[in-house]
């Protein structure tokens, strides 16, 4: 009895850890517009380049609010941080392959970027692309 009862309690508490890592996530994901572009190539390559961008207000411009360091010396902004927006890019490309089917047996990363309010990831599918993939991923002219 014991047992269940301590498995059942580390389930509870991983459970909303869980949430609360997911709470914090949606809102950060509802603050970012995202891209999604798709090529297939001629020899059957599948390239693709993600993209997250920070929503700019609408309205008049406010003045960015900005911390700054104990000493004073170094001012930095309130935005988003690289680190986490690397890191966003990275989970929310792995989630929209899931949703789109694009890179079923995954992928190589070519190139990424991150810089202030932007970051984008450009690769390639580990698989060649079917006639299926060709039909539901159309280049875009």
């Amino acid at each position: 009895m014991r047992a269940i009862a301590k498995t059942s309690l580390t389930l509870l508490a991983a459970g909303l850890m869980l949430s609360a890592c997911s709470s914090n996530d949606t809102k950060l994901h509802k603050s970012l517009r995202e891209t999604f572009d798709t090529e297939i190539t001629a020899n059957g390559s599948k390239m693709f380049t993600f993209e997250l961008t920070t929503k700019r207000p609408s309205g008049p411009r406010e003045t960015p609010r900005v911390k700054t360091e104990r000493n004073g010396d170094k001012p930095r902004s309130s935005g988003l941080s690289k680190k986490k927006l690397k890191s966003h890019l990275h989970n929310r490309l792995d989630q929209k392959l899931v949703e789109n089917g694009y890179c079923r047996e995954g992928y190589l990363v070519l190139d990424s970027f991150v810089a202030r309010g932007h970051a984008s990831l450009r690769g390639e599918c580990r698989e060649t692309a079917t006639s299926g993939d060709r039909e539901k991923f159309p280049n875009q002219a």
